[in-house]
């Protein structure tokens, strides 16, 4: 009955299943937890130290949305004295040692804008793919990796004539070349469809 009330008002919760993608499992329990934190507020209305009886809440509704495989995992060191953080505990035992940074690495180093990825997409996945690589220059390593896979040629010679490029601007600079791209394509459509309609007849 709460799931199916949950479904209605658009609150459903999806589990954390650790057999897809296992190269990945460590980068998605990780964002799941805080995914899990937003959505018990959302639940709630309340920060979760404000909720009544919080922590009781609070591991129950983990166990329950994580699933059947995330809860079978913690069976198998449960004890009746565990706290929310201890269930977390457990399960990150389970998860975060299947990080693995040389392998994250790999991930970042070879990644690139697909054709038809938006600018904000690509971006949006390198700072996904960035955190779990260990690096200590973030905004560094993003840039490089902007400069060296963005699809458009003209945003990488902007960036490689500029050497005191700063990611902020980079960036600004990869939402303008896109638009401008976009508007372009947009104009050149429309001077097709006039072409094609040709000069307007004249009937006086």
């Amino acid at each position: 009955m709460q799931s199916n009330l949950l479904v209605m008002i658009g609150m459903e919760f999806q589990e954390h299943n650790p057999d897809i993608e296992p190269n990945t499992v460590g980068v998605r329990w990780a964002e799941y937890k805080e995914r899990f934190s937003h959505f018990m507020v959302a639940r709630h209305g309340k920060d979760l130290k404000d909720i009544s009886n919080s922590e009781a809440v609070c591991k129950a509704s983990l166990l329950y949305y994580a699933g059947q495989s995330v809860y079978k995992m913690y069976k198998t060191w449960e004890h009746e004295y565990h706290s929310f953080e201890d269930v977390v505990s457990v399960l990150d035992e389970f998860f975060v040692p299947q990080i693995n940074p040389e392998y994250e690495r790999f991930v970042f180093a070879n990644a690139k804008q697909a054709k038809g990825e938006t600018f904000d997409a690509f971006l949006n996945r390198l700072r996904l793919l960035v955190n779990c690589c260990g690096f200590d220059n973030l905004e560094g390593m993003i840039k490089s990796k902007i400069i060296q896979g963005c699809y458009s040629e003209q945003l990488r010679q902007r960036a490689l004539s500029d050497k005191t490029l700063t990611l902020t601007r980079l960036i600004e600079d990869g939402r303008a070349v896109e638009a401008s791209r976009m508007q372009a394509r947009q104009m050149e459509n429309n001077h097709e469809v006039v072409a094609f309609m040709g000069p307007r007849k004249s009937f006086n």
